[in-house]
């Protein structure tokens, strides 16, 4: 039986940076991930996403400080998922893989559907279901003194807080046998956040 904390694993943490937050008019603008893996220096992608911006939200073009003229000159999302994708099976070398993401559900809203290579972990909701707090992804770095390393609002800066989070805080409280398949027990049955609020 293969645990969470064995050391095949590879981790790969991904974030969204988006024109806004109502999937249904806004689009994301840029894709980050970090690869990490035992013994191995992290691996990083991102790229900005095109689109056609017709709807902005401005608080949160200032929040991720995305110059939306640049995007218009990156691949399409569906080319954007496809290159993700080929560069996490050529980091991963067929070694099993896990998903982590922050919020996963605002994410994947915002995304295609997906056939990814391993499990999606939500860690926002574990964290809730492992620490009992309801707090941003920046709140719990400062509460657990993790120094970011990267500006808040980037793709791969929070892609690389939230392995940070992952390796320093959730996965050493999940039991030594805890299986990815608890794990996914232990996210289901999270309290639904209550802090998300649109612009």
């Amino acid at each position: 039986m293969v645990t969470i904390h064995d050391p095949s694993w590879v981790y790969v943490a991904i974030d969204t940076e988006t024109t806004g937050l109502n999937s249904s008019v806004h689009e994301i603008c840029q894709i980050g991930a970090v690869c990490r893996q035992a013994d191995l220096p992290d691996e990083t992608w991102d790229t900005l996403v095109s689109g056609r911006f017709a709807v902005v939200n401005e608080q949160a073009i200032a929040l991720n400080h995305i110059d939306l003229d640049q995007a218009r000159r990156g691949p399409s999302l569906t080319m954007a998922v496809e290159q993700l994708l080929q560069w996490i099976s050529e980091t991963a070398h067929d070694r099993p893989v896990i998903i982590l993401i922050h919020n996963a559900p605002f994410d994947l809203a915002f995304l295609p559907p997906i056939t990814w290579p391993g499990p999606v972990l939500d860690t926002s909701a574990l964290a809730r279901a492992l620490l009992h707090v309801d707090e941003s992804l920046s709140r719990l770095l400062e509460r657990y003194g993790i120094g970011r390393r990267g500006a808040a609002h980037s793709a791969v800066s929070d892609a690389q807080a939230v392995l940070d989070l992952w390796e320093q805080v959730l996965r050493p409280m999940l039991l030594s046998h805890a299986t990815i398949e608890d794990v996914q027990a232990m996210i289901a049955a999270a309290p639904p956040s209550r802090r998300y609020q649109q612009f």
